[in-house]
């Protein structure tokens, strides 16, 4: 609450002016979105943006450029970044690239991170920079702050990026990802500028009274005093606890003098909280039940919620004046409305003024109700959109499910498939995404959600989560999971031909754990298996003679 955000919005208007794109978005701690889809976002947000800023023929070399420079791994990052495919569907694109749907993203983290450096040389330039800002990173993860690295640290230094991040330092400790994410890119000599941004001083807090109250600083003094060493110069904490002594009428206009007037003893003698969020909790708490309700509501989704999400909880009996009162909400200062002023536009997203207030918000649930909440939203979203839940809703409704995942399990048999299939496909898209710590999660849920004879009845299901579930285990280190996952699928499918990407992937692991001779007995039992018998002893006159014979062949 000390003005970090506010002070970076002062920098949009001269980035703007000089032709540059401004991209923005804030790491949310109970956001249904993961770490790293919020930093992909900026990416993929930036293309509409080049769409929209440049014409015909400009897109037409910026896709010939990109085709240039990422190369064979452009069809892969249609599928991590969208709206790429709609910066190439003007025409004008290379159709064989447009027409490959179905691709494996197949790009692991360094290949993701070498494609985004080439995606940023072509599309940003001294003449069209590009700002990027990423607010409140103490919520970040390593591999986001990783992706940004590697676009900061590129050695061709053909890009042109501004980077700006905020976060509370209150809430980092020394061996917190964000100081090894400097410290890194010091030593890559990318130019960093650290500030710090404290409360106001007593004067600057005279000032906002003065200004606010409309009488002369010497007038205000005394509480601008009373009101510095409650608030210990908070921007935030200092307007909520003025707005809440207006509210106990101990400021009032006075029509006699004409002027605003206070009574500092009583303002003293007033048990008013010196913390600002249970501060926001009390105001909040003598707000209506239902409008209580909505903003509860809003909380769960983190930071923001979009109008989808609002159009379809509100279908539901349980939540069914829930826009009414979020505009209600927006009237009272907790919510604003970003994309449009009114929850009537599909762009419109419902957002909180401040993490603080949304704070407040999910204090009003109580920790022992939060798991039934969740689940409760989830169900609600699931049950008007199912197993073909749109794509901006996907993440989301199954987030909201598996905060309750002891009561997935009580469901009934066809129930539990079909939210074992909506983990599938969310874990596939986070893959898809190089979100492996998502879809580890999304997955292991899918999978305690099988029933005990899938394997048999849902064999195709079993499969697919268990091997995308071990993909996700070895990309993220956890090795021996990953092999235990593998070896549970090779054990229950039967043919040879329909092992081959697990037996793949179960080689990777044992090369991983070093064990050489596995790996090759496994490697020659498949060959074998396949007609291709290899002996287990060569002689050197035949390995040499083999050898020749390969290299002459080239």
């Amino acid at each position: 609450g000390c003005g970090k955000s506010s002070l970076v919005a002062n920098t949009f208007v001269p980035i703007r002016v000089a032709g540059g794109c401004i991209v923005s978005r804030k790491f949310d701690e109970v956001s249904t979105m993961s770490p790293f889809s919020v930093a992909i976002s900026i990416f993929d947000k930036l293309c509409v943006l080049v769409k929209e800023r440049n014409s015909n023929d400009e897109i037409s070399d910026i896709q010939e450029k990109l085709v240039r420079v990422i190369g064979t791994n452009l069809p892969k990052l249609f599928h991590i970044l969208p709206n790429l495919r709609e910066l190439f569907n003007t025409g004008a694109a290379p159709s064989n690239l447009i027409q490959q749907q179905q691709v494996d993203s197949g790009l692991n983290f360094k290949g993701l991170c070498f494609a985004m450096q080439g995606f940023m040389r072509v599309i940003s330039s001294k003449s069209s920079p590009v700002m990027f800002f990423l607010d409140d990173l103490q919520w970040a993860d390593k591999l986001s702050l990783g992706l940004i690295h590697a676009v900061l640290s590129d050695i061709k230094k053909m890009s042109t990026v501004f980077f700006v991040g905020t976060y509370r330092s209150n809430e980092v400790q020394q061996d917190h990802v964000i100081c090894r994410f400097t410290d890194s890119l010091e030593s890559f000599g990318v130019g960093i500028t650290q500030m710090r941004l404290d409360g106001m001083v007593e004067e600057d807090v005279n000032a906002l009274i003065s200004d606010s109250l409309c009488v002369f600083p010497r007038i205000c003094r005394p509480l601008s005093s009373l009101v510095y060493h409650r608030t210990r110069g908070n921007p935030l904490f200092t307007i909520e606890f003025l707005e809440t002594l207006v509210k106990h009428d101990l400021i009032q206009y006075s029509f006699r003098e004409r002027r605003w007037v206070w009574d500092e003893d009583k303002i003293k003698e007033e048990e008013i909280s010196s913390n600002v969020l249970h501060l926001l909790t009390t105001k909040m708490g003598t707000l209506p039940a239902r409008r209580q309700e909505a903003l509860k509501v809003a909380s769960c989704f983190g930071s923001q919620m979009s109008k989808l999400a609002v159009d379809i909880l509100s279908k539901s009996p349980k939540y069914s004046d829930l826009s009414h009162e979020l505009e209600k909400a927006v009237r009272d200062g907790f919510l604003e409305f970003v994309g449009s002023r009114s929850l009537h536009d599909e762009l419109t997203m419902t957002k909180f003024h401040h993490d603080k207030i949304r704070e407040a918000a999910y204090g009003l649930i109580h920790c022992d109700e939060r798991e039934r909440y969740h689940h409760d939203i989830g169900m609600v979203l699931y049950s008007y959109a199912g197993v073909e839940v749109e794509e901006e809703l996907l993440f989301s409704t199954v987030h909201h499910l598996n905060r309750g995942v002891s009561l997935l399990l009580k469901f009934p048999s066809e129930k539990r498939i079909s939210i074992a299939q909506l983990n599938l496909r969310a874990g596939t898209r986070a893959i898809q995404q190089s979100s492996f710590k998502s879809a580890y999660s999304y997955l292991k849920v899918g999978v305690e959600l099988l029933l005990e004879d899938s394997w048999e009845n849902q064999s195709k299901l079993s499969i697919n989560l268990y091997f995308l579930l071990s993909k996700a285990a070895y990309a993220l280190g956890s090795i021996d999971d990953a092999k235990i996952m593998l070896k549970t699928i090779i054990e229950k499918v039967k043919k040879l031909e329909d092992k081959f990407d697990i037996y793949f992937l179960y080689i990777k692991t044992l090369l991983s754990k070093r064990e050489f001779h596995e790996a090759f007995e496994t490697c020659r039992w498949i060959l074998s298996e396949l007609g291709e018998n290899l002996p287990i002893v060569l002689e050197k006159d035949k390995i040499n003679a083999t050898s020749s014979e390969t290299y002459s062949m080239y």
